[in-house]
């Protein structure tokens, strides 16, 4: 009688351990895969950052170049003006 007691509680034991096993394997499984996907997740994050350095690099340039192209309209504007109400023959 105890022998078949013990049986049952090995054979009890046996697939609880089995369904531990399984458990511990789909655990891994999804560890690995979100483990994955937060690598991915940091490269797109590394190249989205890079993307925004270049265009904010851009875009500075950009507005030094209108900053410039601006103060040489200005140049250009004042000394027409000037010029115009100038009694001498001036030249810009």
């Amino acid at each position: 009688m105890q022998i078949t007691i013990l049986r049952t509680e090995q054979t009890q034991l046996s697939r609880s351990l089995e369904k531990e096993r399984q458990r511990a394997s789909e655990s891994r499984q999804e560890y690995l895969t979100i483990k994955e996907e937060a690598a991915m997740q940091e490269g797109r994050a590394k190249q989205l950052e890079e993307e925004i350095k270049e265009l904010r690099a851009k875009h500075k340039k950009e507005l030094q170049e209108a900053a410039e192209h601006r103060e040489l309209l200005e140049k250009v504007v004042n000394c027409e003006s000037f010029r115009k109400n100038s009694w001498t023959s001036y030249v810009c």
